[in-house]
């Protein structure tokens, strides 16, 4: 044999790889609120069974889930451990959570409907204001043609006297919150003028005779909103 045997051996050092990821949000970044979404982690690290994956809300350690916060914006950060095969990552991903605003609804009620009300002078019906959705303690405001007639937490009433032919707006409105911007509900009172004038003669005295078609004839007339015009007629003779 003209060969004998021999060994050679070498040192392959492994670095570790550096982590990668990133936050998901399913219903995007900015939403409004009540809509909620889930905060998750997308990786495709493998051979990282030993490597522990954060998720901080605001420097807290919160963990991938659904949330369904109050309005605002909220600091999103996602780290890791090292593992055996990976190094630690402070700062894989950051991401802002902002919640919006929403429309509260308010129901406007005239008389017990949701709906423009015709109603004669002199009627009183209520007014009345609730919330629909919105913050728990909201306040809410409850106007007669701009003027505040009531105001304070759901629901509201209000016993209205309607003394004077006209239209009125009812309208209830809802001062912004936490999580509801403002909002409002109107409807309309229109009132009628169901009155009748009061006419009085004055002269010729009642159950007068005359043959003088030229007499002149004395009366009044009032009415609570105004009289437009007035005229008499005797057959012969009309003013």
């Amino acid at each position: 044999a003209n060969y004998s045997s021999r060994t050679t051996s070498q040192l392959l050092n492994i670095s570790k790889a550096n982590i990668s990821g990133s936050l998901t949000s399913t219903n995007n970044w900015t939403i409004n609120y009540s809509k909620g979404t889930t905060i998750s982690i997308n990786e495709s690290n493998i051979g990282d069974a030993d490597v522990t994956y954060n998720v901080y809300r605001d420097s807290i350690n919160v963990g991938a889930s659904l949330i369904n916060l109050s309005v605002g914006t909220y600091a999103y950060k996602l780290n890791s451990t090292g593992g055996t095969n990976y190094s630690a990552n402070a700062s894989m991903d950051t991401q802002t959570l902002t919640i919006n605003q929403i429309v509260p609804r308010v129901n406007v009620t005239l008389a017990g409907v949701e709906a423009n009300a015709s109603i004669s002078e002199g009627t009183s019906i209520y007014l009345n204001c609730s919330i629909l959705t919105g913050d728990a303690g909201a306040v809410i405001t409850l106007y007669n043609n701009g003027t505040q007639i009531n105001q304070g937490v759901s629901p509201l009433a209000n016993l209205t006297t309607f003394s004077v032919k006209a239209n009125y707006n009812i309208t209830c409105i809802y001062n912004p919150t936490t999580n509801f911007s403002q909002g409002s509900e109107t409807w309309w009172v229109q009132v009628s003028d169901v009155t009748p004038p009061a006419i009085s003669v004055l002269y010729p005295s009642n159950n007068t005779n005359t043959t003088n078609n030229q007499i002149n004839v004395n009366y009044t007339a009032r009415d609570n909103v105004g009289v437009d015009s007035c005229w008499y007629s005797n057959d012969t003779y009309t003013k």
